[in-house]
Formats: C-alpha cells, structure tokens, sequence
C-alpha cells in the first residue's frame, strides 16, 4: 500500500514536471531586440545591424547560413569595439536568423533621415 501510493506520489510529480517544461521556452532560443520600426519613413528591407565586440561579419555570416558581405550597405567605422553595419534587402525569414544569431547584439529598422523644415525651406 504504501510503494503504491509512493508511486502515485512519484508520477504525479513527473508528469507536472513534463508539463512545466512544455511551455518554457527551449535553451538555446535567442532573438535579438529589434527597434526603432515604428517610425513613418522607415527604409524598406533595411537594418542597422550591431555585433557583440568580437564577432565578426565572417562569425555573423556562418551562424546566418548566408554571406551577409554582399548585403552588407554600410559599415559605421565609427564603433570601433564592434562591427555595425547596413543590411538590404533583408527579408523576413533572413531577419529572423540574423536576430537568432547569438552574436548580434540588436538590430534597428533604418529610416530615412527628415531634414530640418527650416533647412528644406533653403534648399
């Protein structure tokens, strides 16, 4: 009486367990933030793509599955620890494993720059 109820015990703890467990989200999951796409005057396909300090484009590309050199627009030579660099066109599915990959620190939505009223008056 007392192994079954044991048991019982047992399956009933393995079994919240299993189910706990279904709902997590798997390790290994990593999507990086993806910012700034609310604006009106969003450049279409386009990101700013910023790397963790260490990663290279090559690192970037490997753990994409795409050589991102011909995609890569622009490279701001203005951070010097990391690489951050224009992607286009990017498409949805390539978004999506450019934010898995663990070595991207965050990703923006480019826009267009908007010129100052009274500057646009000048020109």
């Amino acid at each position: 009486m007392l192994c079954q109820l044991f048991l019982l015990i047992l399956v009933s703890i393995l079994s919240n367990s299993k189910m706990s467990t279904a709902t997590q989200v798997p390790s290994g999951t990593y999507r990086a933030p993806l910012h700034n796409c609310d604006y009106e005057s969003l450049v279409p396909n386009s990101y700013v793509i910023y790397l963790t300090p260490g990663h290279s484009l090559e690192q970037h590309s490997e753990a994409v599955g795409k050589d991102m050199k011909p995609l890569v627009h622009h490279v701001f030579d203005m951070y010097t620890e990391k690489v951050v660099y224009v992607g286009r066109p990017v498409d949805g599915s390539l978004l999506e494993a450019i934010r898995a990959d663990e070595g991207v620190e965050l990703v923006e939505c480019e826009d267009e720059p908007q010129l100052d009223d009274e500057l646009e008056k000048e020109l």
